[in-house]
């Protein structure tokens, strides 16, 4: 690219009349304006659209290693190496946010909290299975359902919760409203899974999961394979493999958001 030639430009803003170089000025703001990003808030824009907000939370970290592979590999670090993954497929087109960016551990509700305060569109809890059997495998994506009566918090719980302001909802029915969305989430997560990955199979259920309860958008939690499953570790423990599902998991929720755009 040639540099600007200075020179005559400024002779021909010399010879215009103050008004001239006003309206001049005025028109070419508004023609410019238009083609950048400009702040708003805790949404950022791009090209006149506002970026989506996806939070991403890699389950347990800390002192909370979550399941062990037979060669000793923890969740936390399979889920914290995912998330990594899927933000930088996601970056650029969407703001992303991270839960934690190293090995330290956060409370439950602390999570959903962050989804929260970011104003989250979207929040993917990200964790592996675990189980006795060594044949029990595959992905699972979990949105929420609500309890039955007999699972209901203790009596002074409730009572705190019904001493909130009637026009606030409590921290654990939050997620209510979202029940619909999250399942059409978890369809498209799936969906995407299934065209891409051939490794695994994937199921979609719903669970009274206490990470999901409070938070405030379409949120779900992915179960990606199962440590305790040798097939499920040799993947879990395979970059490459580990980059086919992120790709998955991000096509999954741009999927989600353009058709929530629709």
């Amino acid at each position: 690219v040639k540099p600007f030639e200075k020179a005559p430009v400024m002779s021909i803003f010399c010879r215009m009349s103050g008004r001239k170089l006003i309206s001049l000025s005025i028109a070419a703001i508004s023609l410019l304006l238009p083609l950048y990003p400009f702040d708003a808030g805790a949404k950022v824009t791009y090209w006149g659209r506002v970026k989506k907000i996806i939070v991403i939370d890699p389950g347990h970290g800390g002192h909370d290693t979550g399941v062990r592979s037979s060669g000793g590999a923890p969740e936390k670090t399979i889920a914290l190496s995912l998330a990594r993954l899927v933000a930088s497929e996601l970056k650029g087109k969407y703001s992303v946010v991270l839960t934690r960016t190293d090995d330290y551990g956060l409370d439950v509700p602390g999570r959903a909290d962050a989804a929260n305060h970011a104003k989250a569109d979207v929040f993917i809890s990200i964790h592996t299975g675990g189980s006795f059997l060594r044949e029990a495998g595959g992905m699972a994506i979990y949105y929420y359902k609500e309890t039955s009566a007999s699972h209901l918090p203790p009596e002074d719980d409730r009572a705190k919760k019904a001493a909130l302001d009637e026009d606030q909802t409590p921290w654990d029915r939050l997620q209510q409203e979202h029940i619909g969305a999250s399942r059409l989430l978890a369809q498209s997560l799936k969906k995407r899974i299934g065209k891409q990955i051939t490794f695994m199979d994937c199921k979609i259920a719903a669970a009274p999961i206490l990470l999901l309860r409070g938070a405030d958008m379409p949120a779900v939690l992915f179960e990606t394979g199962h440590l305790t499953n040798p097939d499920d570790e040799k993947h879990l423990g395979n970059e490459q493999d580990l980059r086919k599902i992120a790709r998955a998991v991000a096509a999954g929720i741009e999927d989600f958001i353009d058709r929530d755009r629709r």
